[in-house]
């Protein structure tokens, strides 16, 4: 589907004769230039899908629409009205609304004139949603002159109910849920469910209403996640309970529960089933939204009782530490946040339970292969053992609980400074996104005495009242006017790099160098970060912790005075833009016979591909690479005369250092050297106004 923007864009496409670059793009449309690449990305997928050629996408200029196509798009009314066209996945996702959320039954002879498309794409439509049902193990079946129906059990249906809501809003939940309905409302009306939004207006306060006061009386933490997802399961409940649509008390549900739960305290929705205008209700509902609050609450429950023994988590624990190899120094907070993991991994698994984030966070993790599986195995063998059914955890759950174990591992080592301070950290809530931040600080920064996570709407209610010396957010907090840092959970080499400088006036210079050295260490080892591998730093950081690798750079290696030679610095140079200074730079140790185009090469893709991720402090970039094409690090130096940007639209850098190194350690000194020098404001200011290589050379090297 294109969406009114995404509409906008490629009718302002169709009236262009040149290259049309992003920056112009973002400008025009008052978005983010990440924003206009994804509206790029779906009318590319839609001009395929409708026969139209797909975008010309020129490297580093920008994007322009075929000419055999503009014509016939210029003269398309629903892009001029800015109107929606449907993708196949979205057609497909308004036959199970209407399949779900109905009656259960659907006339397929009717779906051409109601999609707006030929027979042969309603056949198309129909095989994904069968595929759809297959996977999410929801019964559906057909009859002639009839069309389809579901033979699911209310279970399954409300499942996929769940699934289906997920799957289309999830993305924008978290703040209408916290702010208003209005765009779940569009939502709504544009698949034409049915009355949904009805139901929306009906239900929505009191739901809300009810979550709040069983939050507090029984003491419940909810991320934004938790709560949208509650939300969730508790309005598809509701509509399905007001159309006589109940659990029976004899499924399976009702002797899962009473197996697992005979012993924790049940909560009562009493307040919730007295908004329903039916006279009775089976108290299987009840125990059904007592497992649908045990999956979507991850965080603190004060007093909770696990329904795994002690016993049963301690051998997991045991079993993890015979696969690893070594003793693990369990902490309680990490014994305890894993029996959480655990509860939450088993009701899902028993609800049929899916929720999207887990698709689009994958994580690679490096050096730690043979651990990743052990725990995956030893993780599928307790459940599966619990529940009685065979489970298959996601490659995030494994995750989760290995993130448990390495931060315990790191944890063990970890030495705290006097002169503490207080950060809080504001964060969207996705599944321990503010626990995995919370982790990575402690192991950066070890002058901080007190790191709070809190989710946006928590924030929202505490902020005036909150004592703290860095704010950190993953999302905007338009609310707030003192200064904030913004952080993603994905973690970048210039939001690393930022943070330190952020920490570095509250550390000892010794403290303060250690940090910086390993950090960037391991940021070097990793040039291409990517959305799946947003563990890794976090991993990589515990792993030289637990290995004791905070040690001083052996005074063997060579530092930056040992490699700079004179033919290797070039000043008051004159280029056009942060890919020629990086070429510059390149040249210099190319002539010397110590790289090749290709790695120079790489690191403008990387520049390109990362926005000037080479940009570690004010006017000075970094181009670096770790290649086995080089048997010792080697480094280049050059001064600009006029500040360039080091992408379109980025920071400027008037100094660009280069390094290219062959290994993980070799590099430390060289890593001390930059980084003393970027502390000290005169020699960084001596270095940029050099007139010969003499000059920067007697900066360095002043002996």
């Amino acid at each position: 589907m294109l969406n009114t923007r995404s509409s906008k864009v490629l009718y302002y496409l169709t009236q262009q004769t040149e290259v049309t670059s992003i920056k112009e793009l973002a400008n025009k449309f008052g978005v983010s230039e990440r924003s206009i690449r994804n509206d790029l990305q779906e009318i590319d997928e839609w001009l395929k899908e409708a026969g139209f050629p797909q975008l010309d996408l020129i490297m580093r200029k920008g994007v322009k629409l075929a000419e055999s196509g503009k014509e016939a798009l210029s003269k398309m009314e629903v892009l001029q009205n800015d109107g929606y066209i449907m993708s196949a996945q979205e057609r497909s996702w308004r036959i199970l609304g209407n399949l779900l959320f109905g009656d259960g039954t659907l006339n397929t002879s009717k779906l051409p004139e109601m999609l707006d498309v030929s027979q042969s794409s309603v056949v198309n439509d129909m095989r994904c949603v069968y595929r759809w049902m297959t996977v999410n193990q929801i019964e559906i079946n057909s009859r002639p002159h009839i069309g389809v129906y579901l033979e699911a059990g209310e279970e399954e249906i409300r499942k996929g109910c769940c699934l289906l809501l997920n799957e289309i809003v999830f993305s924008s939940f978290q703040r209408v849920l916290i702010s208003d309905f209005s765009e779940l409302k569009a939502i709504f009306k544009q698949y034409q469910f049915p009355d949904m939004v009805k139901a929306l207006e009906k239900y929505r306060a009191s739901i809300l209403e009810v979550i709040h006061e069983i939050q507090k009386e029984y003491q419940y933490h909810f991320t934004d996640d938790g709560l949208c997802n509650v939300f969730l399961q508790m309005f598809v409940a509701a509509i399905r309970i007001e159309n006589h649509k109940l659990l029976e008390q004899t499924s399976k549900l009702n002797e899962q529960y009473d197996r697992l739960y005979g012993e924790v305290t049940e909560i009562r929705f009493d307040r919730f089933f007295e908004m329903l205008t039916l006279d009775e209700i089976p108290e299987i509902e009840n125990k059904y939204l007592n497992m649908v609050w045990h999956s979507a609450n991850r965080e603190s429950r004060k007093n909770s009782h696990s329904v795994f023994s002690q016993h049963e988590i301690q051998t997991f624990l045991h079993r993890i530490e015979e696969a690893f190899g070594y003793y693990i120094p369990w902490e309680r907070d990490g014994i305890l946040n894993i029996s959480k993991d655990m509860d939450v991994f088993l009701n899902k698994h028993l609800l049929g339970l899916k929720f999207p984030y887990e698709d689009e966070i994958g994580y690679s993790i490096k050096n730690w292969e043979k651990e990743y599986e052990l725990c995956k195995s030893l993780l599928t063998a307790l459940i599966s053992n619990k529940s009685r059914k065979v489970y298959q955890p996601t490659e995030y759950e494994v995750a989760e609980i290995l993130v448990e174990v390495v931060s315990c591992l790191a944890n063990s080592e970890f030495e705290a400074l006097s002169n503490k301070h207080e950060i809080v950290v504001v964060s969207s809530g996705i599944v321990n996104e503010s626990r995995l931040i919370k982790y990575r600080l402690e192991q950066l920064f070890s002058n901080v005495n007190e790191i709070k996570c809190l989710s946006y709407h928590e924030f929202l209610k505490v902020k005036d009242f909150l004592d703290y010396d860095i704010l950190l957010s993953t999302i905007d907090l338009p609310e707030i006017e003192e200064k904030y840092y913004k952080i993603s959970s994905v973690v970048t080499k210039e939001e690393l790099i930022n943070l330190v400088h952020v920490m570095q006036f509250r550390l000892p210079i010794t403290e303060r160098r250690r940090i910086v050295n390993e950090t960037v260490n391991v940021m070097m080892r990793m040039p291409e970060i990517q959305k799946e591998q947003k563990l890794m730093l976090s991993m990589e950081i515990a792993k030289y912790l637990q290995e004791r690798q905070y040690k001083e750079p052996n005074k063997s290696m060579k530092g930056l005075s040992d490699l700079l030679d004179s033919d290797l610095v070039k000043v008051q140079a004159t280029v056009n833009s942060g890919d020629e200074a990086i070429q510059l730079a390149g040249d210099l140790l190319m002539h010397r016979g110590l790289i090749r185009q290709e790695q120079i090469d790489t690191m403008i893709d990387l520049n390109q591909k990362y926005h000037g991720y080479t940009v570690i402090d004010e006017g000075v970039a970094f181009p670096h690479l770790l290649t086995d094409v080089v048997d010792v690090p080697c480094i280049s130096l050059v001064t600009l005369e006029h500040e360039v940007p080091m992408h379109e639209g980025g920071r400027s850098v008037s100094i660009i250092i280069m390094l290219i190194s062959n290994d993980d350690t070799s590099h430390i000194a060289i890593i001390e050297d930059i980084i003393e020098l970027l502390n000290d404001p005169q020699k960084k200011k001596k270095i940029r106004e050099a007139k010969c290589a003499k000059d920067i050379r007697d900066v360095i090297n002043p002996i």
